[in-house]
């Protein structure tokens, strides 16, 4: 009986080896059997680069008035409602003119009868300067009779001031919009009275043209000046947040003349003509200037760059199928695409999707799109 198990346990020895030169010998075989990776691929393209500076900056209107009344009286009339479109000289606001009015008729009267002083006082004069030569008259008397009507003459032109000042007063009981823009809320009703220079009635904001300030660290003021110098103004672009559409376009047209030492960034503003009336007072918008142009650079899809332990690399996708590991130096440009400036050529295919499944050499297969189970499997390796 221990002779029959030792030969059993002898024969099992024996056969553990060739079962595990069996498996040994499939590894490689499985090994040359792998599918090739499926990716999406990207060509290296060659373009004319913008080189650009962005900042968020407030649009301001270039002229906002707030108008206020400049005679004191009861407002007779409001001619706007809140929000309206209103030109230059448009009629917003009357005051009752009645008072006014009287006041004027009451200057014409005097000075209608100034006027008749003044003749008889003239008349008087000339008589009194022919007597005086016949001694008729003294001179002390003739001299009256010309301080007299000199008086009269000055109070003519005294009369003239009035009627002028209380038609101007007349003509201030029609209020007019000093410039063309948007009324906001109007802030007096009709019977209320104004005070002159106090009461405000409403405030006006130039829309067209329309101005955005923003700020730009010191360190890109030097390119901005290079970009501006003897040439004409740099083209600037804004765009409100949250609107579809391509940005507004205008014009750089100050740089503040000092850099503010608490902040480190000097205030530009550039100015848009604004005829959609895209750019609304008082809203944040992304800014965007070009400041030159970089000819013939290498771009690819920011997703075609990964980032390794020796820094940034890609894969190039060979002719044979097979891909090979290249560290570039890049620069991102905006949302999309890298600026590689080494480390691939023009013309070159790269992996844009699928990397994280990649090995140098590994075979692939380009697709047009990953299909469900293999953008899984993209995400299960990611």
């Amino acid at each position: 009986m221990i002779c029959l198990r030792h030969i059993f346990f002898m024969a099992s020895l024996m056969i553990l080896p060739l079962g595990c030169s069996k498996s040994a010998g499939s590894a490689p075989a499985a090994a040359k059997k792998k599918p090739p990776v499926p990716i999406l691929a990207a060509d290296v393209q060659v373009r004319d680069i913008p080189i650009e500076l962005n900042a968020i900056g407030t649009v301001e209107a270039i002229n906002s008035v707030t108008v206020k009344p400049q005679i004191d009286g009861q407002l007779e009339t409001v001619h706007i409602k809140d929000g309206d479109n209103v030109t230059q000289g448009q009629l917003l606001f009357t005051i009752d003119p009645r008072p006014f009015q009287a006041l004027l008729n009451q200057t014409f009267a005097n000075l209608a009868s100034n006027q008749a002083k003044a003749r008889q006082a003239t008349s008087d004069d000339r008589r009194y300067s022919a007597l005086i030569k016949t001694g008729a008259v003294t001179s002390s008397e003739a001299e009256t009779k010309r301080a007299n009507a000199d008086s009269l003459s000055a109070q003519l032109k005294a009369d003239q001031a009035a009627i002028e000042m209380t038609r101007l007063r007349l003509e201030y009981c029609k209020i007019k919009s000093p410039i063309t823009g948007r009324a906001g809320k109007v802030l007096v009703d009709a019977g209320n009275t104004v005070k002159i220079n106090d009461t405000e009635l409403v405030v006006i904001n130039q829309l067209q043209p329309i101005e955005v300030e923003f700020s730009i660290p010191e360190a890109q003021l030097a390119a901005v000046r290079r970009a501006e110098a003897g040439g004409p103004p740099l083209e600037t672009a804004a765009a409100p947040a949250g609107q579809a559409g391509p940005p507004s376009i205008g014009h750089l047209t100050f740089i503040d003349n000092a850099v503010d030492p608490q902040t480190g960034t000097i205030k530009l503003r550039a100015t848009f003509p604004n005829e959609d009336r895209r750019l609304w007072p008082g809203q944040f918008v992304q800014v965007n200037i070009v400041l030159s142009t970089e000819r013939g650079v290498l771009v690819v899809p920011s997703q075609a760059i990964q980032t390794g332990q020796q820094g940034s690399y890609i894969y190039v996708i060979k002719p044979d199928q097979t891909v090979e590991y290249r560290t570039v130096a890049c620069e991102r440009y905006g949302e999309s695409l890298n600026i590689i400036r080494k480390g691939v050529a023009a013309g070159e295919r790269v992996v844009s999707d699928g990397q994280l499944r990649l090995t140098p050499g590994a075979k692939v297969e380009i697709k047009t799109s990953l299909d469900a189970d293999e953008a899984t499997s993209a995400g299960a390796a990611r």
